[in-house]
């Protein structure tokens, strides 16, 4: 239909929906985990993608040259308890705010090619530094060879041809695709070609998490160049991707990314708590893992209470590589027999179980010892050192080689208790990015798996190796007894540092501020010059000095900890193991 605003009155002007009510599925696979900020929706109709963008957060405006359209939209978003600013303009004159949105969407807005050209460049304008511009439309070679659609091929549009229009715009391409989408139909269903461009422009400068991943770097290359004759590959078993988890937390693909490839590492990713069913959440992790190059490993996340063995068997059947089980945040025991189906449905496919074993629950290493030998062939791993059960199941870890156990924990101290008791060929290492950062989690397991006295081939085999035989459904190499011998110790003046930074840190970690446990471990680094710790009391005064920095640029909050609260963490770390490798104090 042509851009003429009384037809499309016309057509928006019968009782029911011109489209559906619920948002687009390529909107909701490629925003899902975006962090809620200020969108801008330009075409946006009866406003369904307006209207799911604000349940979940954002603030919105809508803009459409249809005073009927932007009525039902108000009309819909009432009705659904949300609000939205709704505004009638023409999209070849309107001219939004520039670089003021967090993200703008361009839906199914067909025009000739002069006239997207210049929308499409006033949409790229308007995107803020960091943002997102998605635009989602029908492909031309939909014309020949799918279903729906304009039949003007003046009027359909090529990846290649958005990427052309954004050409000198400030935003770079993130993605660029023709995607299926099928269209139910009576008697069966079609198939529809769309055109999918992802673009994002740079933030002026990085001072999230990404620019405190970049400060704590250092202390995991100087960790790294001392294995140098051992082929060190991170996988980190422990990732995340969301931003309706109700602690606040939002971690985006993008990031993620970005937290990866510093060290070069490859992750596995699963959902953040999300309201209602895990169904797009998990859909959305095997896409995204699709499109990283290898990039990522995605597993289902499923409630037991909610048909967690449907969903485990339709999300496995998409591309699902293994299961992730919350107990804190869904409520339930391993006990229950939804979680009995769920080990007997991953041990006929080998498929591992990640659950959480952290803090915030009571012991459920009982259960899950039972449920390891029930189902030998189910490799169970319990998340954050196990430490609600540490104390007692190390002794059986060892006769129950599908036990296995992740370093996702900030304490070094659980760190080198489970390095120290369990064999190594048991231990992978994982971050639980966004709460830990890989690159802090990976200097902190390696200074405790050094302490602890693991060979390199053994380090090597818990940054990684053993994960990719895991994933690849191999035989997980025996890599012998745990450590026969405790870590060594700091001395008094160290220990004093770390006994600090501990304290500081349990603060930070649940959102406090520090209080004078910091300042007083700064102070405690004051070491004479000749002293023989003198050198890692630097190290660690310079980590304290990093994180004030990083603090002092007012990085954003996005969950529960503390922004940059990572270098604290390694900062600790290095304290109580001062004699393993240090990187060259900064100018």
């Amino acid at each position: 239909m042509a851009m003429d605003s009384q037809a499309w009155d016309r057509r928006y002007g019968g009782r029911d929906l011109v489209w559906s009510a619920e948002p687009n599925r390529f909107v909701v696979a490629e925003l899902a985990t975006n962090a809620p900020g200020r969108a801008l929706d330009l075409g946006c109709g009866e406003g369904r993608n307006a209207i799911w963008l604000a349940e979940r957060g954002w603030e919105v405006t809508g803009v459409d040259f249809s005073e009927v359209a932007l009525a039902k939209a108000h009309g819909l978003a009432a009705a659904r308890g949300v609000r939205a600013r709704w505004v009638n303009a023409d999209l070849l004159v309107y001219r939004p705010e520039p670089e003021a949105f967090d993200l703008v969407l361009l839906a199914y807005l067909q025009l000739p090619a002069v006239d997207r050209r210049a929308v499409v460049q006033a949409a790229a304008a308007a995107v803020a530094p960091g943002g997102t511009l998605l635009i989602v439309g029908h492909d031309s070679s939909n014309l020949d060879r799918g279903y729906g659609g304009p039949a003007d091929p003046a009027l359909l549009y090529t990846a290649g041809d958005l990427a052309a229009d954004l050409e000198s715009t400030g935003v770079h391409l993130v993605r660029a695709d023709r995607l299926e989408r099928p269209v139910a139909i009576p008697g069966g269903e079609r198939i529809a070609l769309d055109v999918l461009v992802r673009a994002r422009r740079p933030p002026r400068t990085e001072t999230g998490a990404l620019a405190a991943d970049a400060l704590v770097l250092p202390w995991f290359t100087c960790l790294r160049d001392a294995l140098h004759e051992t082929d060190i590959r991170l996988f980190d078993g422990h990732t995340h991707l969301g931003c309706a988890d109700p602690d606040g937390s939002c971690f985006e693909l993008d990031e993620l990314r970005g937290a990866l490839e510093l060290l070069d590492g490859r992750g596995v990713v699963f959902p953040l708590a999300e309201p209602g069913s895990y169904q797009t959440a998990n859909d959305w992790m095997v896409e995204a893992a699709a499109r990283s190059e290898g990039r990522l490993v995605p597993f289902c996340r499923v409630d037991p209470g909610n048909g967690a063995l449907r969903e485990a068997e339709r999300a496995v059947a998409r591309g699902a590589r293994g299961i992730k089980l919350h107990p804190r945040a869904e409520r339930f025991s391993l006990r229950e027999p939804a979680v009995e189906q769920l080990f007997a449905f991953a041990g006929e496919r080998r498929l591992p179980i990640l659950i959480h074993a952290g803090r915030g629950i009571p012991s459920l290493g009982h259960d899950a010892l039972q449920l390891a030998r029930t189902h030998p062939d189910t490799p169970v791993i319990l998340a954050h050192a196990a430490i609600a059960d540490l104390a007692w199941i190390w002794p059986e870890a060892a006769s129950r080689p599908n036990l296995l156990f992740d370093t996702a924990w900030w304490n070094m101290a659980d760190q080198l208790a489970l390095f120290g008791l369990i064999p190594a060929g048991q231990i992978v290492f994982a971050s639980d990015a966004p709460y830990g950062r890989p690159v802090a989690a990976a200097a902190v397991a390696l200074r405790a798996a050094l302490a602890a006295g693991l060979t390199p081939a053994q380090v090597a085999s818990v940054a990684g190796g053993q994960l990719e035989r895991l994933l690849a459904g191999s035989e997980l190499a025996d890599l012998g007894p745990a450590p026969a011998t405790p870590a060594r110790t700091p001395g008094p003046l160290l220990e004093r540092v770390h006994t600090l930074l501990v304290a500081a840190a349990a603060r930070l970690a649940a959102g406090y501020p520090p209080g004078e446990y910091l300042e007083l471990a700064r102070l405690a680094c004051e070491l004479p010059a000749d002293h023989p710790d003198g050198a890692a009391a630097g190290s660690v005064r310079e980590l304290i000095d990093r994180y004030g920095a990083h603090v002092a640029t007012d990085p954003p909050r996005r969950g529960p900890r503390t922004p940059g609260v990572h270098l604290i963490f390694v900062a600790a770390a290095v304290a109580r193991t001062p004699w393993l490798p240090l990187p060259p104090p900064q100018p």
